[in-house]
């Protein structure tokens, strides 16, 4: 049984890179093992090209598309953009990320009805979706480029706004939205809301997927929309995450390769705050990593793979664990 790790952030990011080794000093064993003992071999950083290469994608589709068949199950038609409804806040440096998912149930409809004439008028179609999820679809490329993330509670998203030669008119929609929300708020079954919800973010822009040579999995076991609609496409086997590494180990699982995908490791990553992303690593290392590096030394998995996204995977056999 091969075992296939996928823990984007693990590995901290360029803001991190001061902080990382006195918060994560000493390295957590068992990750300290994989890196000492692994075979470290080339592998698609880009997170898009990773899901690509996992799944057997021909081009990295959109992250948007990907999260649409999980919620929708089926693709989007065309281009295709994450448009989620947020709470912006006003920091020392401009406006930051506040609650990420603050729209609720009750407020989908009155937010497409509120928001959408703004997108038809320029040809595009909102929709809002389980979660508060929101979708942009459009009949053209945009001409400008989104970001491939939504930012963290508390990030500045002035660098993660669209760029490129449409970028004006995507700012004024955008401030039409905000202006729209700001005056009249939303009224949800006569109780008006009013603060909880005063943005759209847009992210994730691009083309539905295209399936090429597939690549079988025994099981995918994921609570993340993007990486288990992009397993629903594939038609591969795709369940909801347990608690942790030994939960799983106790079920039975026949021979072939498992991909795990714990929660993606962002807290901290993007606006500084190192201690909550140094936790969710240690967090990781304790609920997977050490369990995982424990099945296989038992002989319970035959091979323990490493994802990280950072261009590079750890490949580790039980031989190697042999001093």
């Amino acid at each position: 049984m091969d075992v296939f790790l996928l823990t984007p952030g693990l590995l901290g990011s360029a803001i991190l890179l001061p902080y990382a080794e006195k918060l994560l000093t000493p390295v957590p064993a068992a990750l300290s093992r994989i890196f000492a003992r692994g075979q470290e071999a080339p592998c698609a950083g880009n997170y898009n090209k990773l899901l690509s290469m996992l799944f057997g994608l021909k081009t990295a589709p959109g992250l948007a598309a990907l999260s649409y068949y999980y919620d929708c199950a089926q693709l989007p038609r065309h281009y295709c953009l994450r448009a989620d409804p947020v709470q912006l806040t006003v920091g020392r440096e401009g406006l930051v990320m506040g609650n990420a998912r603050a729209v609720q149930t009750a407020q989908h409809q009155a937010l497409e009805k509120k928001l959408g004439p703004v997108f038809e008028k320029a040809g595009m179609r909102l929709e809002i979706v389980a979660k508060g999820r929101g979708y942009l679809h459009l009949s053209q490329r945009p001409g400008v480029n989104f970001s491939s993330r939504l930012p963290e509670q508390g990030e500045n998203i002035a660098m993660l706004m669209p760029h490129g030669d449409n970028a004006k008119q995507w700012r004024s929609l955008l401030n039409e939205c905000q202006t729209l929300l700001h005056e009249t708020g939303l009224t949800v079954n006569g109780t008006h809301h009013h603060g909880n919800v005063n943005s759209l973010f847009f992210w994730g822009g691009g083309l539905p997927p295209e399936a090429g040579q597939i690549n079988t999995w025994q099981g995918v076991y994921s609570d993340d929309a993007i990486v288990a609609g992009t397993a629903r496409f594939r038609q591969q086997p795709v369940s909801q995450l347990p608690d942790n590494a030994d939960t799983w180990l106790a079920n039975e699982h026949t021979e072939g390769r498992y991909l795990l995908h714990p929660e993606t490791i962002t807290e901290g990553l993007h606006n500084g705050a190192a201690e909550d992303w140094s936790q969710a690593v240690i967090a990781c290392e304790e609920n997977w990593i050490a369990p995982l590096l424990r099945a296989l030394h038992e002989k319970t998995i035959q091979r323990l793979t490493l994802l990280p996204a950072t261009g590079s995977r750890w490949i580790l056999r039980r031989s190697d664990l042999r001093f």
